[in-house]
């Protein structure tokens, strides 16, 4: 299989109701991902390590995450990397901070039901092993997206990524 490896806000393109990936960097399950925009990439990617279909149920849950105005924080763990910008570039040494075990919270009205944020919890996980299939993070969004707003509720509308996980309206 094949990962995008940079699924970030700027790198989906929607248009008629449909959501499309762009830009991709396009790495094979098992090889190192050669970057990704560090606010969005996986915890592997940033550590330099094999990619798997976990690696953008990563960044699609933190997508979800931010289009929910939520919040992430946990326990910060920090690991230094030796990069190189360039082949021929010196290597330098560089600290990234991850969170180990997620805690979310949305400043959204209402809140996402309970499974999402659990889907979304685990689906943000230090360990890729950990995080449920792409199948399961898109079902549960789906289903977030297209579930009634109560009355009195706020309309704070946010876009569903169509194509996966809505028809491409607007909710809430």
């Amino acid at each position: 299989g094949c990962v995008h490896g940079d699924l970030t806000p700027s790198n989906i393109l929607v248009t008629g109701g449909n959501f499309e990936a762009i830009d991709p960097i396009s790495t094979s399950f098992g090889e190192v991902a050669p970057g990704g925009t560090l606010e969005w990439a996986a915890p592997e990617q940033l550590m330099q390590m094999p990619v798997s279909a976990a690696t953008d149920v990563f960044s699609v849950a933190m997508l979800a995450v931010a289009t929910l105005d939520g919040l992430m924080f946990g326990r910060v763990t920090e690991h230094a990397l030796s990069l190189r910008q360039k082949p021929e570039a010196p290597i330098t040494l560089h600290s990234v901070k991850l969170i180990e075990a997620p805690s979310l919270a949305f400043r959204s009205t209402p809140d996402p039901d309970a499974t999402t944020v659990a889907i979304l919890r685990d689906a943000l996980q230090l360990n890729a092993a950990a995080r449920p299939s792409f199948e399961a993070l898109r079902d549960t969004l789906r289903a977030e997206a297209t579930r009634p707003v109560s009355p009195g509720e706020t309309d704070g509308c946010w876009l569903s990524l169509s194509r996966g996980f809505g028809d491409g309206r607007l909710y809430r």
